[in-house]
C-alpha cells in the first residue's frame, strides 16, 4: 500500500511541475502545448479515482506543490480532501475537457511531437476523447449509490450515452485504453 501511495504522490508532483511550466508560457504557447495538459490531467485523473477508490479522502487539491511554493515544507503541507469533493472537480474537469477535445486544433508540428511523446495512446485525440468520457462515465457509476450524486449520475451518464458523437467512449477491446 505504501508503494501506491507514494507513486501516486511521485506522480502527482511531476503534474503539478507541468502545471506551473505550462502557467509561465505565454497564451500563444500554451495553446499549442494544451494537448499535452488535457492528456496528462485525464491520465491523473484516473490515477487519482483509483486512489479515491482505495483510500476515501486524499491530499489532492493542495498535493504535489513544494516546487510551485518554493520548496517550503510547512506551506507545501496538504488538507485531506473529500471524496465527495474531488470526485466532483474530476467529473467537472472531465466534461470540460471532454467539450474542449472536440474543438481542439493542433497544429502540425505539435502533432508530431505528441505522437512521439504519448506512450499511452500515440497521439490519437479520439483515443484521449474516448479515454476522458470513458473515464467520467465510470466515476458517475461509481458514485450513482451517493443521494448527493444521484441526479447528476443519471443525467451525465444519459447525456454521455445518448451523445455517442459528442461523447465518445471505449466501446471495443480494440479501444481500450492501455500501454501495449
Amino acid at each position: 500500500v505504501e508503494d501506491v501511495w507514494y507513486t501516486y504522490y511521485n506522480m502527482l508532483a511531476q503534474y503539478r511541475e507541468l502545471q506551473k511550466v505550462y502557467a509561465s508560457k505565454t497564451a500563444e504557447q500554451q495553446k499549442d502545448l494544451r494537448i499535452f495538459m488535457l492528456a496528462a490531467s485525464i491520465y491523473v485523473y484516473d490515477q487519482t479515482q483509483s486512489m479515491v477508490d482505495l483510500f476515501g479522502p486524499i491530499p489532492f487539491s493542495e498535493a504535489g506543490l513544494l516546487s510551485t511554493k518554493g520548496g517550503d515544507y510547512v506551506a507545501s503541507n496538504a488538507k485531506f480532501d473529500t471524496a465527495e469533493g474531488i470526485y466532483t472537480f474530476l467529473l467537472d474537469d472531465l466534461k470540460s475537457i471532454a467539450t474542449e477535445l472536440n474543438t481542439l486544433t493542433i497544429s502540425a508540428g505539435y502533432q508530431t511531437a505528441f505522437k512521439t511523446q504519448d506512450f499511452l495512446n500515440k497521439g490519437d485525440v479520439a483515443s484521449w476523447k474516448r479515454y476522458a468520457n470513458s473515464l467520467r462515465l465510470r466515476i458517475l457509476n461509481r458514485v450513482s449509490g451517493v443521494s448527493s450524486f444521484q441526479s447528476r449520475s443519471n443525467t451525465e451518464m444519459a447525456e454521455i450515452l445518448n451523445n455517442p458523437t459528442t461523447y465518445p467512449v471505449v466501446e471495443t477491446n480494440a479501444q481500450n485504453i492501455q500501454i501495449r
